[in-house]
């Protein structure tokens, strides 16, 4: 479904990138097996392009899944179809990560006619996607990390501190490196050590505390899954939009039933 969608981008000049699982899959993973694959994310800067991206999926069976948008989800379109006697679902993203910049901060590379982030962007992304997004739902997303790290030893790490300090995602790239040294063992070089230590002592603590295998591994509808999405964002600002607009998001869908 990947190398169709890419021939129609091609053929109509529409410049698409390949998230996560669809470039993963052939980067750092032996195999096909050793990574679930629940969907197909593609980014489509132009707002012309996705439109026309969306259109030709639609041509092809494919439908858009109904959801109820708010900020924090309005910049990418789900759809679903039948492929090949599969079910596929297909995210058409417009923007990276959830109220931050879209592509201007963003470094791509093409290989073999396909366009997929850069290795410290796709870094940076997934920490994003993991950690501010997604509070560290899913284990398989901070493996996806680990792989990068190790397979790529010479990651020009100066550049990915930039990003993260360029698109505010800081506590949760702080998160990210706590987590994979204390329970990946993995070593990180000095620059990042030097990133962490910009952090006050009651932040750390606090992230600490919370951020233990229990919650790791299961508890992750508890008391202190929803401090940590709170704490994970950059700002207080950041923070209270957030709280806000998910508590009036998950209410509106409970009266929408």
């Amino acid at each position: 479904m990947w190398k169709e969608i890419n021939e129609y981008a091609q053929k109509e000049n529409i410049e698409i990138v390949g998230l996560k699982g669809i470039h993963l899959l052939d980067d750092v993973y032996a195999n096909f097996g050793e990574r679930k694959l629940e969907d197909i994310d593609l980014l489509v800067d132009d707002d012309v392009d996705c439109e026309n991206l969306v259109d030709f999926l639609q041509s092809i069976g494919f439908t858009k899944v109904e959801e109820q948008k708010w900020w924090a989800n309005n910049y990418k379109i789900v759809l679903t179809g039948n492929w090949n006697e599969f079910r596929v679902v297909v995210e058409v993203h417009k923007q990276l990560l959830m109220g931050k910049q879209r592509q201007s901060f963003w470094e791509t590379n093409s290989h073999n006619s396909k366009t997929f982030l850069s290795q410290e962007s796709q870094l940076v992304y997934l920490i994003g996607h993991m950690a501010n997004q997604h509070t560290f739902l899913h284990l398989n997303w901070l493996l996806d990390i680990y792989l990068i790290i190790n397979k790529y030893p010479d990651l020009d790490w100066p550049k990915v501190v930039d990003l993260i300090n360029k698109i505010e995602i800081r506590n949760g790239a702080y998160s990210t490196f706590y987590v994979l040294r204390k329970y990946l063992n993995v070593e990180f070089p000095q620059i990042i050590c030097d990133f962490e230590a910009t952090f006050k002592q009651n932040k750390i603590s606090r992230l600490h505390r919370i951020l233990d295998n229990k919650l790791l591994w299961y508890d992750q509808r508890s008391t202190q899954y929803y401090k940590l999405k709170y704490y994970l964002k950059d700002n207080l600002k950041e923070s209270t939009r957030y709280t806000l607009g998910w508590s009036y998001n998950q209410i509106s869908r409970l009266f929408c039933k």
